[in-house]
């Protein structure tokens, strides 16, 4: 029987790295996740983060970061086998 694994990604360590170790790259989190698991076979990728804070009401500039990843988060969901945890 070949290898199953379940793939998972902190979001938040994972933008965290990006940002300090290689600042402007983009992810493909479907490639990621795929080399992650090497030769074995997917049962299912996770990815899961925070929603970005927001105060009350929140300001303009935090709505727009909500907003937009939250349709990162949808974007996420498209990928098979993949699903997005999200606390909210």
């Amino acid at each position: 029987m070949p290898d199953r694994v379940a793939i998972f990604i902190d979001g938040a360590y994972l933008d965290n790295v990006l940002r300090h170790e290689f600042p402007n790259v983009q992810i493909d989190h479907q490639k990621l996740s795929e080399s992650m698991a090497g030769e074995s076979t997917i049962l299912r990728t996770y990815y899961y983060h925070c929603p970005a804070y927001q105060s009350d009401p929140p300001t303009q500039q935090e709505s727009i970061r909500y907003s937009n990843q939250r349709r990162f988060f949808q974007a996420l969901e498209i990928f098979r086998g993949t699903r997005s945890d999200l606390a909210d």
